[in-house]
């Protein structure tokens, strides 16, 4: 990961436990180390996020108590890469 969106990740974990009590499931949307809300839908805290800030650099990242890994298989990404591409 880069820098770019190392405050907001670690401002979610230093809180994870705490929210995780109270907003598990929800998506939480964070700039730097400021919290805008918890949202039930992923869809809802985007256009929150975007309404509020206007640009990149907020993090957008639902509430658990451990992260699952993603899968994307090589196939799919070539997949995805080529109907975006053309």
């Amino acid at each position: 990961m880069g820098p770019e969106l190392e405050e907001e990740l670690a401002a979610f974990e230093a809180h994870r436990a705490d929210w995780v009590s109270v907003h598990e499931g929800k998506w939480a949307v964070i700039r730097r180390s400021r919290v805008l809300g918890f949202y039930a839908e992923y869809v809802e805290a985007w256009r929150a996020a975007d309404e509020e800030y206007g640009e990149p650099g907020f993090m957008v990242k639902q509430v658990t108590a451990h992260d699952e890994p993603v899968i994307v298989s090589h196939l799919r990404f070539r997949e995805a890469a080529e109907k975006n591409a053309g």
